[in-house]
């Protein structure tokens, strides 16, 4: 085995190496671990993750002052939640025949 002592570690050198590995590892997450909502310090939460996508909430209320958050007319995906069309009136309808989309709400008062 001549020339290949200098590729070993001695006992002094593998003892150097365990210990930086270890402090090196005492820093690291777990695979598997969890954070809070107050870990959260920055960026924009998505709809999908409880958050709005908006990064102010000035512009969340211009959204939906405008309504240009609306869901497509075409959209029948009805097992979804999502904001669909509701309107109110006094008229009673009659499904399948009135000017409403598919998937609106319609409220009948007095």
């Amino acid at each position: 085995m001549a020339g290949t002592t200098d590729k070993l570690l001695g006992k002094n050198g593998l003892q150097y190496l365990w210990t930086q590995l270890k402090v090196l590892l005492a820093g690291k997450a777990d695979a598997v671990h969890s954070h809070s909502a107050s870990d959260i310090t920055s960026g924009t939460l998505p709809a999908s993750r409880g958050g709005t996508g908006y990064t102010a909430l000035s512009s969340l209320m211009s959204a939906i002052n405008n309504r240009t958050t609306k869901v497509s007319s075409s959209n029948t995906s009805y097992g979804t939640y999502m904001a669909r069309g509701i309107a109110a009136g006094t008229t009673d309808l009659t499904a399948g025949s009135s000017a409403l989309t598919s998937g609106c709400i319609y409220f009948v008062y007095e």
